[in-house]
């Protein structure tokens, strides 16, 4: 698959060990800045759980030149799209899409959010943020969001499982001062990615950056502690829930984490299982069964290990069956060779997205900047040619690797009968 548009990755590290990392795209009309800072919900304790996402809203609250909310992000929006921000386990990003000639405007507002944030208005945002907690919690106060469940019990007692989001009581207790450590402690240079996508130029980013970053300072951080949960047998997860019309499902396996050698060929199972109508699992539990409306496949890794997941949401009578077809497609891939046109399918709807990517500030910043928080990311069109590399005996030998019991965890919210819970403990027995 060809394609010519040039683009040209940089990454030059700043006397203050600030990484900045820029990718000149002349032929697109945009450009966008983004900051990676690693510090997530792995980087608290219990005791200060959530301070991570509620630092990342509290940035939002305005900066010694823009000393509000409004006027912060007024600026913003004056010159792009407007500053966005996530926070994740292991790291938070904020980013801004503008006009390329809006560049140096962009940086500035930045330069002057990560030098001197005001965190104003707590108690405004901590009532927003107890909203938000909200979203996911029934009306007995249990949270009932399947993902926050599942990461709880598949890493139990690690930062890991911990939710990215706090308990209500830790928001409740969050005060200025704790904030302004957490901030000082992890948002420093050698902590964090500037990155610059689009239509720019590279002397002229490294220029400004140096101006506007280039002074900033702080003391390193200490490396994650190594992940020690393990598993030796395929396990279920049984969560029983009254009056929902529907049956969450999700079924995951311990996988891969970022940067692994065989994560392009994780990839491609992924694709073969969930990618568009006529994949595997949307084909034969959707299409041909009529078992759900829909499935999704999807990786979640991290930088020492990961989560190769399933979920789908069903009727509950249909729950045995589903986790058992499940099952049944992902033994298939253990069982037998993926066919030449259908691993061609794969390859080609893949290498396309990374064309794609070639239109993307976002996408372009991801691949980059966001994989160099864990390892040294490749260029698209290195990836392309190892992709077409891949052989259907390497995507079985990993399937066998990946699909096994102790690396499986089946968890059901909602509704579910006696007889569900003794057939889907028997099907785990015989992984």
């Amino acid at each position: 698959m060809e394609q010519n548009k040039s683009y040209r990755y940089s990454k030059d590290v700043l006397g203050n060990q600030l990484r900045v990392v820029t990718i000149e795209m002349p032929y697109l009309h945009s450009a966008e800045i983004s900051l990676y800072i690693k510090v997530g919900s792995r980087y608290e304790t219990l005791e200060n759980n959530g301070i991570s996402h509620f630092l990342e809203h509290m940035l939002f609250r305005g900066s010694k030149n823009y000393p509000s909310s409004f006027l912060l992000n007024h600026a913003f929006e004056s010159i792009g799209n407007g500053l966005y921000a996530n926070t994740f386990r292991e790291f938070t990003s904020l980013w801004c899409k503008l006009v390329p000639e809006k560049l140096t405007e962009g940086l500035e507002i930045l330069s002057d959010l990560i030098r001197a944030p005001l965190l104003s208005d707590i108690e405004i945002e901590r009532q927003i943020i107890l909203e938000e907690i909200m979203e996911d919690l029934d009306e007995d106060g249990e949270d009932i969001d399947i993902d926050n469940i599942s990461r709880s019990l598949l890493y139990p007692g690690d930062p890991l499982g911990f939710l990215v989001i706090g308990t209500r009581e830790n928001v409740r207790e969050i005060q200025r001062r704790d904030l302004l450590h957490h901030f000082k402690k992890f948002y420093v240079p050698s902590n964090m990615i500037l990155c610059v996508t689009g239509n720019i130029n590279k002397e002229s980013v490294l220029e400004t950056a140096n101006r506007l970053f280039g002074n900033l300072s702080g003391a390193p951080i200490q490396s994650l502690q190594p992940l020690t949960v393990s598993q030796s047998f395929a396990m279920d997860h049984l969560i029983e829930l009254e009056g929902v019309p529907q049956t969450e499902i999700q079924v995951a396996w311990r996988a891969l984490p970022e940067g692994d050698p065989d994560m392009l060929k994780l990839m491609l199972i992924q694709r073969l299982l969930d990618d568009g109508i006529s994949s595997r699992m949307q084909r034969g539990i959707c299409e041909k069964l009529g078992l759900a409306y829909d499935i999704s496949v999807s990786i979640d890794s991290f930088s020492d290990t990961g989560i190769f997941e399933v979920d789908v949401a069903v009727a509950p009578e249909k729950v045995t069956r589903v986790i058992e077809e499940i099952l049944r497609e992902t033994e298939n891939l253990k069982s037998s060779l993926v066919g030449e046109e259908e691993l061609f399918k794969v390859k080609e709807r893949h290498k396309r997205d990374f064309i794609f990517h070639l239109d993307s500030v976002r996408q372009m910043s991801i691949h980059f900047a966001e994989a160099e928080l864990t390892h040294k990311p490749k260029p698209p069109e290195e990836l392309m040619k190892e992709v077409d590399l891949i052989s259907s005996k390497e995507l079985q030998e990993l399937a066998k690797r990946i699909f096994k019991g102790e690396n499986l965890n089946v968890f059901v919210l909602g509704a579910f009968s006696r007889k569900d819970r003794q057939s889907i403990k028997q099907l785990l027995k015989s992984r």
